[in-house]
C-alpha cells in the first residue's frame, strides 16, 4: 500500500509542507503496517479478497481518522521532549516488529524517519514552504528538491545491499554475510533505517546546502 503513495508523500514532506508531509508519512506507513498484519489471517484463496478489503477499509479509517487528529496531536506532541518523543518511536517500532516479525521494514523505516526529523527540527529547521538563495520558480525548486532526494535514496538502495548481509554484499565469503546470512533481517532493518533517516534529515539538509531551502528556518 505504502510503495503506491511515495512519489506523492515526497513531495508533500520535500517540496509542499514537511509538518504535514511528516504525518502523512508517519500514518501511511502504520496503515501499510495494519495491511501486512490483516494478510497474514488470509490461510484460504478464498479468503484473500475478503481480508484484502478490510486490511484497506481500516487503513483507510486509520488514516482518516489521524488525519482528522493532526491539528491535536500536533499541540500535544509538539510539547513532548525529543528524547522521549524517540523512545516512544523505538517502542512503537518493537511493538510492530513483536507482532508482525515476517516484515520488518515499515518499522525500520518509521525509525529511521522519526529519529531524523527530531535531528532535522534540532539542529538544523527545514521549512518546504519556503525557498532558499536560489531565485528559482516553486515548481522549479521543488521538482530539484524531489529528484535530489530521489537520487540519495537511490544511492542508499543500491550501494547499501553491497555492505550489508545478503546476497548482493561483496563480502560473499563470509558465511555469516553472504546470501544465507542469518544477519539478512538486521541489514534490512538498517537499510530502512537509513532510507528513513535520509528522507526526514539528510535531504532537507542536502537542500540547505544547495541554496534550495532556508537554513535553520524557523517554523512560522
Amino acid at each position: 500500500m505504502l510503495q503506491h503513495f511515495i512519489p506523492l508523500l515526497f513531495l508533500v514532506y520535500w517540496g509542499l509542507d514537511e509538518r504535514r508531509g511528516f504525518w502523512l508519512i508517519f500514518l501511511l506507513t502504520l496503515s501499510s503496517w495494519i495491511n501486512l498484519c490483516l494478510s497474514q489471517f488470509s490461510f484460504y484463496p478464498q479468503d484473500q479478497i475478503l481480508v484484502m478489503a478490510a486490511s484497506w477499509v481500516l487503513g483507510a479509517l486509520f488514516l482518516g481518522g489521524g488525519l482528522l487528529l493532526i491539528p491535536r496531536l500536533k499541540q500535544k506532541l509538539s510539547a513532548i521532549d525529543a528524547r522521549f518523543f524517540n523512545m516512544g518511536a523505538a517502542l512503537l517500532v518493537l511493538t510492530m516488529n513483536g507482532l508482525y516479525p515476517l516484515d520488518r521494514t515499515p518499522g525500520a523505516f518509521l525509525l529511521g524517519f522519526a529519529l531524523g526529523y527530531t535531528t532535522m527540527k534540532a539542529r538544523f529547521p527545514f521549512c518546504a514552504r519556503e525557498g532558499g538563495k536560489r531565485a528559482l520558480p516553486k515548481l522549479l525548486l521543488v521538482t530539484i528538491r524531489c529528484l535530489t532526494g530521489s537520487l540519495g535514496l537511490a544511492l542508499i538502495f543500491l550501494a547499501g545491499p553491497l555492505f550489508l548481509p545478503g546476497e548482493a554484499s561483496l563480502f560473499q565469503g563470509f558465511a555469516i554475510w553472504g546470501g544465507s546470512s542469518p544477519l539478512y533481517p538486521m541489514g534490512q532493518f538498517i537499510l530502512y533505517g537509513l532510507a528513513g533517516l535520509w528522507t526526514a534529515a539528510g535531504a532537507p539538509r542536502a537542500f540547505q546546502q544547495m541554496g534550495l531551502a532556508p537554513q535553520n528556518q524557523e517554523e512560522p
